[in-house]
């Protein structure tokens, strides 16, 4: 039993140590090219062909053929029914909402110290838009891959499913707080960012819809929310007007509404596979 719990707990940070590396590589090379050749995002390219090339040896391609099958078991990136995966991704998109509008909210109520990031409005807007869409597709395929693929299709096999997915989030955290900083409210936010994508894996027992929702909300974060962080003032209770309970009410609906379709989506899917192909 012992053994056992310390080859997963090994399994797992190599896979969160190997899930910041890729990361890794990318913020080098973006480093790189915002410092030698800012209007020439070759950067972009170059890390398409490092994505592809791991996806695919992560999906089972290429030797040794001993751990092909289970690469591409772990990788967990088949392709759901088209039912469940639109209601996934409906249900990903309205809890994607509701991270936003929380977002926000904590922002409003407490101060919250900004993570720096570069000034993207001092390079050529081609180059923005390759650098902020290929960080979205970085962040989303390599970490739903190494964390909602390998790492939580292992523990899976040690602890049921919703549990799983809760150890997984508390196990990213501390990544999570090295680049944002440990604030409480917002590793909170993260936590349940974490707990909503390791759901859709798990509900639409593929990471598809989850790397569909995680990129589109990477491209939100990087364009339109971050970069407002700094201008945001915070107010108290008293003070708050109508657009903060707005937020507030909105936020609340969102999440409710989003629950609920991942509550009937997990319903389908059991009933799916007691049926059998």
């Amino acid at each position: 039993m012992f053994r056992r719990a310390l080859s997963t707990a090994v399994f797992c940070l190599f896979v969160f140590g190997a899930t910041l590396a890729v990361q890794g590589i990318w913020s080098a090379l973006l480093v790189a090219n915002l410092q030698t050749t800012p209007a020439l995002p070759w950067s972009v390219p170059v890390m398409a062909a490092a994505l592809w090339a791991m996806w695919n040896y992560a999906g089972g391609r290429w030797g040794p053929a001993r751990t092909q099958a289970f690469r591409a078991r772990s990788l967990r990136a088949g392709r759901p029914p088209r039912a469940i995966f639109t209601k996934a991704v409906a249900a990903g998109m309205l809890g994607l909402g509701a991270l936003v509008l929380l977002w926000t909210i904590i922002f409003e109520l407490i101060s919250v110290p900004v993570a720096a990031r570069a000034d993207l409005g001092a390079y050529p807007l081609l180059t923005v838009i390759a650098v902020v869409t290929m960080a979205s597709l970085v962040g989303a395929l390599v970490e739903e891959a190494g964390l909602r693929g390998y790492l939580l299709g292992r523990l899976q096999r040690e602890v049921p499913g919703p549990l799983a997915i809760v150890i997984a989030a508390l196990v990213i955290s501390p990544g999570h707080g090295a680049t944002q900083g440990f604030v409480g409210p917002v590793l909170l936010w993260y936590f349940l960012a974490d707990v909503m994508f390791g759901t859709l894996a798990l509900v639409a027992d593929s990471i598809r819809p989850s790397i569909v929702v995680h990129a589109i909300g990477l491209f939100i974060f990087f364009a339109f929310v971050w970069p407002a962080d700094a201008s945001r003032t915070v107010i108290s209770i008293d003070s708050a007007d109508a657009s903060f309970w707005f937020s507030v009410a909105a936020f609340l609906g969102l999440s409710a509404a989003s629950a609920a379709l991942l509550i009937e989506l997990g319903r389908e899917s059991r009933a799916a596979r007691l049926r059998g192909p």
